[in-house]
């Protein structure tokens, strides 16, 4: 699945936890890293939130590509 090929470290560092139960998943700081992020890639973090998280509320790019549809 794509749970399965996520990049664990990378993901740890692009979380910030608030001082609630809050979980920001924030976007690729650079271009070259953002266009790395994949439909899979995606898909696995998404699956993983709705083991891990009680709602997940999404804020997608304003362009429609096939990651932003994921």
């Amino acid at each position: 699945s794509g749970a399965d090929t996520i990049d664990q470290a990378a993901l740890s560092r692009s979380v910030v936890r608030s001082s609630g139960d809050l979980v920001v998943l924030q976007a690729p700081a650079d271009l070259e890293d953002a266009e790395l992020v994949s439909r899979d890639c995606v898909s696995g973090v998404l699956e993983l939130f709705k083991a891990r998280c009680r709602f997940t509320v999404i804020d997608t790019a304003r362009q429609v590509n096939e990651v932003s549809i994921t």
